[in-house]
């Protein structure tokens, strides 16, 4: 992924330090298009999205997903900002709506 956003032009460089790690342990964003519309989300996982989740006799919360309007770092609208030119879609990496 970090190869596909080097060529991005980004709204700051906290933005695009943390595009780089959408689908790894951690922090990340992960930008999709749903319905003709750019939307980014702030995620953060407890594994590697490749990883196996350990076993646990209790509920254990491995991803969570905060949906960006505005960039938490800036303040910049990012779907004007962005619109069609916004980083790679990565829907793979979000959490299945049920």
């Amino acid at each position: 992924m970090r190869e596909s956003i080097a060529h991005m032009r980004f709204c700051c460089a906290q933005f695009e330090g943390i595009c780089g790690f959408a689908g790894e342990r951690g922090f990340g964003i992960v930008p999709y298009r749903d319905e003709e519309i750019q939307r980014f989300i702030l995620q953060h996982r407890a594994l590697d999205a490749q990883a196996k989740p350990p076993f646990s006799s209790t509920p254990l919360s491995l991803i969570s997903e905060l949906h960006l309007v505005f960039c938490p770092w800036c303040g910049v609208r990012l779907e004007y900002f962005y619109g069609d030119a916004a980083p790679a879609s990565r829907s793979e990496l979000r959490i299945e709506e049920i």
